[in-house]
């Protein structure tokens, strides 16, 4: 029985464990998601802005 019991331990601290590993994982993952999205918001605004420059300098030129 006493056997049983520290299996049914190990068992619940390992189920502890993994799910605040996977926690740190999801916070880790949802921030780098973050990130990549500012970059790529970023990348289009400036393209965005770039090509109004150019549209500017086409208009001019004509």
């Amino acid at each position: 029985m006493l056997l049983q019991t520290n299996i049914f331990v190990k068992i619940a601290e390992n189920i502890g464990n993994q799910q605040e590993s996977f926690r740190e994982f999801q916070n880790t993952l949802w921030d780098k998601f973050q990130e990549f999205a500012d970059i790529l918001s970023k990348s289009a605004t400036e393209q965005v802005i770039e090509a109004l420059k150019q549209v500017i300098v086409e208009f001019k030129t004509t």
